[in-house]
Parts: structure tokens; sequence; C-alpha cells
């Protein structure tokens, strides 16, 4: 963006919708990996557990990308907890 042009906020969704899009597929190809026990979901848990997060916790999981470790970090804090996500 030029200093003299405007902030387009439908072009911007359109162009990122478009990107992750095109990410789609590698991220299809690696969903057994991120998602196994024994590899990215174990990551996720030690990462949950080194930050303490148990029924109750509020987590703010900024740059979530695909979800995890947010979706373990919600399962960790229960229906009494809070867990947002955001990402672009």
């Amino acid at each position: 963006m030029t200093p003299t042009s405007t902030f387009d906020p439908v072009r911007y969704r359109d162009a990122a919708r478009a990107e992750w899009g095109d990410a789609a597929a590698g991220w299809r190809v690696w969903a057994g990996v991120l998602e196994a026990d024994d590899a990215g979901l174990a990551v996720s848990r030690k990462l949950v557990e080194l930050a303490g997060i148990g029924p109750g916790s509020c987590v703010l999981d900024v740059a979530a990308g695909y979800g995890e470790p947010g979706l373990t970090a919600a399962r960790a804090a229960g229906p009494g907890g809070r867990v947002v996500c955001t990402d672009l």
C-alpha cells in the first residue's frame, strides 16, 4: 500500500481468502501429522500443560492458524473456561 492509497477491506478479505484457499491442499497433506496423538497433539498438550491451562481457564490464542493448540486448550479449560482464537 502506498502512502496515498486507501485500504480496501473487501479486496483485503478476498486476497486473504484466496491465500488460505491456496494453502489448504498443503494443510491437508500434513493433517495426519499435525493431529497425530504422538506428534502435533503431543506438542499441544505439553504447551497447554506448561501454560497451566486447566478447568475454568481463559485463554487468548493469537495467530492461531488452523486451530491447534487452541482446540487442546479448550478441552483443558472445559465448559467453565473460555478460549478465543484469532488469526487473519
